[in-house]
C-alpha cells in the first residue's frame, strides 16, 4: 500500500517538474532521491528550473495534481516541504510503515 502512494506522489511531482520548470525549451536537471533514516524515508524531487512564484501555496493551488499530492501526503501522515528558488524542491518525509486505520487487523496470506 505504501508503495502505491509513494509512486503516485513521485509521478505527479516529476511530471510537474518536467512540464513547468523548463519553459521555452530551457535545459535543466531534475534530481530524485530517497534517503532512509531509522524509521522514516525522505523522497525528494528537485529541479534547477525557474522556481515557483512568490504567491505559491501548495494547498490552494488549482492544479489537480498538487492537490492530489497534498491529499496523499496527508493520508500517509507524512510531512511535505516545498523550497524555491533557486529551482524547486519537494521533500516528503514519511514513516516506513503506513499507518493503519483503527479497527483494521493485519491479515497474513
Amino acid at each position: 500500500e505504501l508503495a502505491i502512494f509513494v509512486v503516485l506522489i513521485f509521478n505527479e511531482l516529476l511530471t510537474n517538474s518536467l512540464k513547468l520548470s523548463f519553459p521555452d525549451d530551457r535545459r535543466g536537471t531534475v534530481t530524485i532521491g530517497f534517503k532512509q533514516a531509522k524509521s522514516s524515508i525522505c523522497l525528494s524531487v528537485c529541479d534547477d528550473g525557474i522556481g515557483l512564484p512568490d504567491s505559491f501555496q501548495t494547498m490552494s493551488q488549482s492544479s489537480l495534481g498538487l492537490r492530489l499530492v497534498t491529499i496523499l501526503v496527508d493520508q500517509l501522515d507524512a510531512h511535505l516541504s516545498v523550497l524555491s528558488p533557486p529551482g524547486t524542491q519537494f521533500l516528503i518525509t514519511f514513516r516506513q510503515e503506513m499507518p493503519r486505520p483503527p479497527g483494521l487487523s493485519q491479515t497474513s496470506g
